[in-house]
C-alpha cells in the first residue's frame, strides 16, 4: 500500500513540477508585456500587474509544496555532522510532524479565506480574490500529501526494519 502512495506522491511531483515551469512560463509573459506595454505599444490588457500576483502566488506556494518532497527545508546544520544516523532520523520524523499539523491548520484556515475571497472582486480582471488564495491551499495541502507520504515511508521503513 505504502509503495502505491509513494507512486502516486511521484506522479504528483512530476505534474506538479511541469504545472509549476507553466506558471513560470506565464509570468514571464505576463512581465515581458508589461515592459513592452510600458515603453514600446499599449497592449489591450487591464492590471496586468494583478495577473502577475496571481501568478507569483501560486508560484510561491506551489514551489514551497515542491520545497517539501524534495525535502528542502531552510536549517542550521552545525551538529548535523556529529549527530549520529538515529537521532537525526527522530529529528527528522518530529520535524515532519510539527510541518504536518502547521500545515493542517493552514489548510483549515486557508479554506475559511477562499470561501471569503470569494466575494472579492480583483479590480481590472475577471477574477475574484479566491483565485490567489487558492494557491496557498493548494500549496499547503499538497505539501500536506508529501509530508504524510514521508512520514508513512519512515514508519514503515522502520517497522519493516525492526521485523526483518
Amino acid at each position: 500500500m505504502i509503495d502505491i502512495l509513494a507512486a502516486v506522491a511521484r506522479w504528483v511531483e512530476r505534474l506538479l513540477g511541469w504545472f509549476v515551469a507553466l506558471l513560470m512560463l506565464i509570468a514571464l509573459t505576463i512581465v515581458s508585456g508589461q515592459f513592452i506595454d510600458r515603453h514600446f505599444i499599449d497592449l489591450p490588457w487591464d492590471a496586468p500587474d494583478q495577473l502577475a500576483r496571481i501568478t507569483v502566488v501560486w508560484l510561491c506556494f506551489l514551489g514551497t509544496a515542491l520545497a517539501i518532497v524534495g525535502g528542502s527545508a531552510i536549517r542550521i546544520d552545525l551538529v548535523d555532522h556529529v549527530l549520529p544516523p538515529r537521532v537525526i532520523a527522530w529529528r527528522d520524523a518530529v520535524f515532519d510532524l510539527v510541518l504536518l499539523g502547521l500545515l493542517l491548520v493552514l489548510i483549515v484556515k486557508g479554506w475559511t479565506v477562499v470561501k471569503i475571497g470569494a466575494s472579492q472582486i480583483l479590480l481590472g480582471t475577471p477574477f475574484t480574490a479566491d483565485l490567489p488564495y487558492s494557491g496557498l491551499l493548494a500549496g499547503v495541502a499538497l505539501g500536506a500529501f508529501f509530508v504524510s507520504v514521508r512520514l508513512l515511508r519512515r514508519v514503515f521503513g522502520a517497522l519493516q526494519g525492526s521485523t526483518g
